[in-house]
């Protein structure tokens, strides 16, 4: 793990724990890059239908998200996903639910380029932080059943399908909301949403090369 005075950075490692990328966490500096911003923005807009909560993105209403819903929120982390030659492709991040629970979310792809293995390996590291340096148990994300890459991907990270929940949708205030819903006489969409589950113990037996990095005192080292 490595800082440059405003930001972390941690390695992405492929199985042979050879570095194909890095997670780099935002800072308050991103609130002054318009540009990058806006790229956030955009990024948003085209992957509206991944999302529960579908709005129009802006440049404003993304600077207030960063601010309001990320820095200013001890429980989430953002990172920006680079690739080996430090060129930023996307972002991931999480959220802890509880002292034990948390939820890899905030994935994004915004241009084809690194590794291909970079966003399975991104989610390894950031469940590695989660399991081993935040003391968490238990590993959660939610897919749409349709975003067929982002499930193999949940899979390939060592996630179990624990559930999946029909929802109901509407709209209000230009804005399209999809909930969870337990009775199926409320669902008003074919569209599916599937809970993975994935426990800290699963995951070792997954990744055991991550005790070297996380366990053996060598977390990060790169």
């Amino acid at each position: 793990m490595s800082g440059d005075g405003r930001s972390m950075v941690f390695p992405i490692r492929h199985y042979d724990l050879s570095v194909i990328g890095y997670l780099r966490t935002i800072d308050r500096s991103i609130l002054d890059d318009s540009k990058l911003i806006e790229v956030m923005a955009k990024a948003r807009a085209h992957h509206a239908a991944n999302f529960l909560t579908q709005f129009d993105v802006t440049a404003d209403n993304k600077r207030w998200w960063l601010e309001n819903g990320v820095l200013n929120n001890d429980d989430k982390a953002l990172f920006l996903v680079e690739s080996d030659d430090h060129t930023v492709v996307g972002q991931d991040g999480f959220t802890i639910l509880s002292d034990d629970v948390f939820s890899l979310d905030g994935t994004m792809r915004w241009i084809r380029r690194g590794h291909k293995d970079l966003y399975v390996r991104s989610g390894v590291e950031r469940a590695s932080i989660c399991f081993f340096m935040l003391g968490c148990k238990l590993s959660t994300t939610e897919v749409f059943k349709d975003n067929i890459p982002n499930v193999k991907n949940s899979i390939r990270m060592g996630h179990d399908i624990a559930a999946e929940h029909r929802l109901f949708l509407s709209e209000s205030d230009n804005t399209l909301r999809y909930e969870k819903v337990e009775d199926i006489e409320r669902s008003n969409t074919d569209r599916i949403i599937l809970s993975f589950e994935m426990t800290r113990d699963d995951f070792l037996k997954k990744h055991p090369e991550r005790t070297r990095f996380y366990i053996g005192g060598e977390e990060n080292d790169s």
